[in-house]
């Protein structure tokens, strides 16, 4: 998987770049929180009394962790706010039940439970569609004001495997793995993060395409356009626009 950024300005990159990854430090310090959230500690280890536990407690605190996760998900608009207990099963998650599932997006979850006492673990991957389906997260169509055009390229829109950017937590009680917390971002039709790279300039154009082995592409992920300092509807193709040439710039 590689990721091109396209933009029709000339400035910096890295600062750029910088001002993107803001909304991940903002999840994770938020997910650091919550991994302090007593009720998503009290119920990872009532239920790892397994025969013992109170199941009338165990309602009563995944009520209380659902709404904590579920709070995540429309404050911060990302998709995933899951709860699992230290062997990778779900144990609540914000949208769809899946509890009792193991889950290892990225294999994240297993590198986590093997080196969990490193912290928290960031990571963008592509993540199945039928797995989106299966969570059935609500559609953030996220902008820097709330108000600016976003491209319809949304995995709701579109049904493509989407891009997303992992957030991994560890739970941790007495020098020992508890939980894991995993919070997910979809890239796909957030103009919020292109939107901030035109922005740090006043006008032009910004795109994150996607390109995969054996696809092809790229694919266009998402977009924003801004002419003399106004939000415009994106605009379907980049190069020649305004007789400038992309730039184009890879990451892995």
């Amino acid at each position: 998987m590689s990721l091109l950024l396209c933009l029709l300005i000339r400035s910096h990159v890295d600062p750029l770049f910088h001002r993107a990854g803001l909304k991940m430090d903002q999840i994770g310090f938020g997910f650091k929180g919550q991994s302090r959230n007593p009720n998503h500690k009290a119920l990872l280890e009532e239920r790892a009394l397994g025969s013992s536990a109170n199941w009338t407690d165990i309602a009563t605190l995944e009520t209380a962790s659902k709404a904590a996760l579920s709070a995540e998900i429309s404050n911060r608009k990302i998709e995933y706010a899951t709860l699992l207990d230290a062997n990778g099963m779900i144990v609540v998650n914000a949208n769809q039940n899946r509890t009792g599932e193991l889950w290892d997006p990225a294999g994240l979850v297993t590198i986590m439970r093997n080196h969990w006492n490193l912290g928290q673990i960031k990571a963008t991957d592509i993540l199945p569609f039928t797995d989106f389906r299966k969570e059935s997260p609500p559609i953030h169509r996220e902008s820097g004001t709330g108000a600016d055009p976003t491209p319809r390229l949304h995995p709701w829109d579109t049904g493509a495997d989407p891009l997303i950017r992992w957030m991994v937590t560890p739970i941790v009680s007495s020098g020992k793995l508890l939980g894991i917390l995993v919070a997910g971002d979809v890239v796909d039709g957030k103009a919020a993060i292109p939107e901030r790279v035109v922005n740090a300039i006043g006008s032009g154009y910004a795109a994150v395409f996607l390109s995969s082995p054996g696809v092809a592409g790229p694919r266009l992920v998402t977009e924003f356009f801004k002419n003399n300092g106004l939000p415009k509807a994106t605009v379907s193709h980049v190069e020649g626009m305004d007789g400038v040439g992309p730039w184009v710039f890879r990451f892995t």
